[in-house]
């Protein structure tokens, strides 16, 4: 744990809840976009 960094630890989780995040995201925001 101490070799490696906490956030290398979750890159994998971390990258599939931010590709998660980031459609709900990209719906929010394209919606406010066009509206």
């Amino acid at each position: 744990m101490k070799n490696k960094p906490y956030y290398e630890i979750d890159e994998q989780a971390y990258h599939r809840f931010d590709q998660k995040n980031d459609m709900f995201c990209r719906y929010l925001w394209d919606k406010n976009l066009k509206t």
